[in-house]
């Protein structure tokens, strides 16, 4: 409607010119050379400068032209939305599929028996990956509906010492039931469409590394924080985050420690007991949020239904076996 209005501007104001050039000259209604000095130079621009300094043949052209461009403008408003429906209605379907989709992948275990789970799933799957980031890692003193994560079977490439992270990837990262858990759930699925990678890039040492957060997997997106994971001791990783505006203050909220729960041997460790003592009584992580013993975690691309759509966890029957404890 604005480019209509402004075609619409511009002839006009071209057609006023001409009436007054030709009020003040008769014979100026067909000239043979182009009287531009009396002209405004907007009317010289383009095709609506044939009107002010053309041939009577050129002015039926332009204004053919002109309307042919104005009619062609509304035959595509008036046929949008036979095109912009159906792309929409295709997005919302598809939108709909990929969430009841994602919802039936979804699988929801004890958070004792996760931690088998993904172990007995996962472990030895990524060819190199260091020994001190293998097994099951607890997120204590994470404040978000967050708990478990599972390292092994991402990518790792050994060359540039670097572990890419898919976020929400199946049987790696775990989440709170409840309403919050479940939201954060949704939230994190829903950004796995924009593919988004978490670039943990090492030193030389295996010992300290940054944590670039990605689009797309190539678009950096710098949201204010910093992430570092910084190597504590044998089975306990330091996640300092730090703010742009403070870069020497440690964000001691935000900041966690990666704990080993389940080695890279199968075995539980000391902080599998720490984990299961803060779910039993209910301790409230940073006086912010509750980690519950149910877990929410994203089963195998399909789930237990054709094509995933039919809700229910996979089987780990295997995973239920006793698991050596030191």
């Amino acid at each position: 409607q604005v480019l209509l209005w402004l075609c619409t501007r511009l002839l006009a104001r071209g057609l006023r010119c001409r009436i007054l050039i030709v009020r003040q000259d008769p014979a100026a209604l067909f000239p043979r050379s182009c009287p531009s000095p009396a002209l405004p130079t907007h009317i010289c621009f383009g095709l609506l400068g044939s009107l002010g300094c053309s041939r009577p043949s050129m002015i039926i052209i332009s204004c053919l032209l002109f309307f042919s461009i104005l009619s062609g403008l509304g035959v595509g408003c008036a046929f949008a939305p036979l095109i912009c429906i159906p792309i929409t209605a295709a997005y919302l379907v598809f939108l709909i599929v990929y969430f009841w989709q994602s919802y039936c992948d979804a699988e929801v275990h004890p958070i004792d028996k996760l931690a088998h789970i993904l172990y007995r799933t996962r472990s030895g799957l990524t060819p190199n990956l260091p020994d001190s980031l293998k097994g099951v890692w607890w997120m204590d003193g994470n404040p978000a509906p967050e708990t478990l994560i599972m390292l092994d079977g991402l990518q790792w490439n050994e060359a540039k010492r670097e572990l890419t992270m898919l976020i929400g990837a199946p049987l790696t990262w775990s989440f709170n039931t409840g309403c919050v858990g479940w939201m954060f759930w949704a939230l994190v699925r829903f950004g796995r469409l924009f593919c988004p990678r978490i670039r943990v890039r090492f030193n030389p040492e295996i010992k300290n590394a940054r944590m670039p957060f990605f689009l797309f997997n190539c678009i950096w997106i710098p949201f204010g924080q910093v992430w570092y994971c910084n190597f504590i001791e044998d089975g306990a990783w330091d996640r300092d985050i730090r703010f742009y505006c403070s870069m020497n203050q440690r964000w001691e909220f935000g900041a966690y420690t990666l704990r080993r729960i389940i080695d890279q041997d199968g075995n539980e460790t000391p902080a599998f007991a720490d984990l299961m003592k803060s779910i039993n009584s209910g301790e409230l992580v940073k006086n912010f949020t509750r980690k519950t013993k149910l877990q929410i975690v994203n089963g195998k691309f399909g789930g237990s239904g054709p094509f995933g759509l039919c809700p229910g966890p996979d089987s780990y029957a295997e995973a239920y076996l006793p698991i050596a404890k030191n």
